[in-house]
């Protein structure tokens, strides 16, 4: 793994929300000739994240480096500090020490009898003890060292995963390369800033892993070390819409694929290839942050944790303790404070105003009953929600499902026994209906939402998330005066 050329290393950090400042480090270091070995998030000193960068450069054998930096280590400590990064396997740890132990031990015996013998000079019987110390000295930290390879202890230590996780294959590595532009790091940054700005929601450190198992161009994004995305993108390409662009023949060397998140059919366009294009694709990078953009709203039940639902605890407790402490926990506990937050998360509902949205669950407190808590949240964010789905104009361009459909589902919602049934065939047809309505409209489809009956809406967006993941479902009854309902079109069956 690690090669004996005479290296030095330096270890550098910034912080992950000042991509200025990680630019200029990356060009400062360039123009010293380092080159980067290694990046990744990790927990700063004072709880923020921040950047480690590993640089490295050749050192010449007879001269000393001409900077005097603390950051900067030799091969040894890098060697060392590497092996922990990498995790050697215990077992076999444990093998090399004991190994080593034996060593030593042949060579104790070997020194002793020396030793015993009469034929060695004064000089040579002085050398003799000094490598018995030093022997008996290494023996001694072998001893310690293999107590601590196979204490349990050791173990804790593989407890707990990332909760985001980003896998590329060779090809795709220098989007995580400073020397590069690192365009994926950049664009996680920003996504994070994004989603602070727009929902209230911080996501946590993303982190970028090769992957060698991989096929070409292959990516895969874990959550809490599962895999939930795997997919292809091609550096040098643009990634279109089939639907968005004009082409009267598609360019050779075109890859055809599949959204995973919009489900519409998307061209790979060579960048040579696009540069008279009207319209600007989208970078290898751009999709990968898109997807992750669903990825960490999907999956925000898993990644939105306690200690999220305690920093939203200490906001509003600093604005108004009176709220905080008549609410919890004798009304609401810190895990159904968190359902509520994560369950307006992943529907992309704002959560930014902590403080409102404290004293709307002060006021609904009043009421024992915690069943419909939550669409009364939904109720009084009808503004923000109405926002976050409108354009410019405060107009909302919406599918509605006939009286048939909304009839059918209802009756299966409110069948105590349940045993009315729904076929995977039925939901398949509505869905298909969906899609060519939002196909034919000449609305983006980004825009279009599905409006339904209070009711209904989380039955029915918990069915379409799984059919068309970026689809927003709102009820006719958040809908609110500032904002228009333009009707794109009505399924039927």
């Amino acid at each position: 793994m690690f090669k004996s050329s005479k290296n030095e290393y330096a270890v550098k950090t910034c912080p992950t929300d000042e991509p200025e400042f990680l630019e200029e480090l990356l060009n400062s270091m360039s123009e010293k000739g380092w080159e980067l070995y290694t990046l990744h998030e990790a927990d700063g000193r004072n709880g923020d994240v921040v950047y480690n960068c590993i640089f490295y450069r050749d050192k010449e054998e007879d001269s000393e480096s001409d900077e005097k930096d603390d950051e900067i280590v030799d091969v040894d400590d890098f060697r060392s500090k590497m092996e922990k990064i990498f995790e050697k396997n215990p077992y076999i740890e444990c093998k090399e020490v004991q190994e080593k132990i034996k060593e030593r031990r042949i060579r104790i015996k070997e020194i002793k009898a020396c030793l015993d013998s009469t034929a060695i000079d004064e000089d040579d019987r002085i050398a003799l003890n000094s490598e018995m110390s030093a022997a008996m000295k290494d023996l001694e930290e072998l001893r310690n060292k293999l107590a601590e390879t196979i204490s349990p202890q050791k173990f804790y230590e593989e407890i707990g995963v990332n909760k985001i996780t980003i896998k590329l294959s060779d090809e795709l590595l220098d989007m995580v390369n400073p020397d590069n532009g690192a365009e994926l790091v950049s664009l996680s940054v920003k996504l994070r800033q994004d989603l602070t700005q727009k929902l209230g929601y911080v996501i946590p450190s993303v982190y970028f892993k090769p992957d060698d198992t991989l096929e070409s161009c292959e990516y895969k994004i874990l959550i809490r070390d599962i895999e939930v995305l795997k997919s292809n993108v091609y550096p040098e390409y643009s990634m279109f819409y089939k639907d968005e662009i004009s082409l009267s023949r598609k360019p050779s060397s075109t890859i055809e694929g599949f959204d995973f998140v919009s489900g519409r059919e998307i061209l790979w366009i060579d960048n040579s290839k696009t540069k008279k294009f009207w319209e600007k694709g989208f970078s290898a990078a751009e999709v990968i942050a898109k997807n992750l953009e669903y990825i960490v709203c999907r999956y925000v039940d898993e990644i939105f944790d306690y200690s999220d639902v305690n920093r939203f605890v200490e906001i509003a407790g600093s604005e108004n303790l009176y709220l905080v402490e008549n609410i919890m926990p004798d009304f609401l506990s810190v895990g159904e404070l968190r359902y509520i937050l994560a369950s307006l998360i992943r529907e992309k509902v704002p959560v930014r105003d902590v403080v409102y949205i404290f004293e709307k669950i002060n006021d609904f407190s009043v009421d024992a009953l915690k069943d419909d808590l939550l669409e009364k949240l939904r109720i009084s964010l009808s503004r923000q929600i109405c926002q976050s789905v409108a354009d410019e104009n405060h107009i909302i361009y919406g599918v509605t499902l006939s009286e048939k459909i909304t009839g059918k589902l209802m009756e299966y919602l409110c069948s105590q026994k349940k045993t009315l049934t729904i076929s995977g065939a039925f939901i398949q047809k509505v869905a298909k209906n969906l899609n060519k309505i939002i196909e034919n409209s000449d609305i983006n489809s980004e825009f279009i939402v599905l409006v339904v009956p209070l009711e209904l809406r989380h039955f029915i967006f918990q069915i379409f998330e799984q059919i068309r993941p970026n689809l927003s479902v709102i009820a006719k009854e958040e809908i609110t005066s500032e904002f228009v309902l333009e009707n794109v079109g009505e399924v039927d069956i």
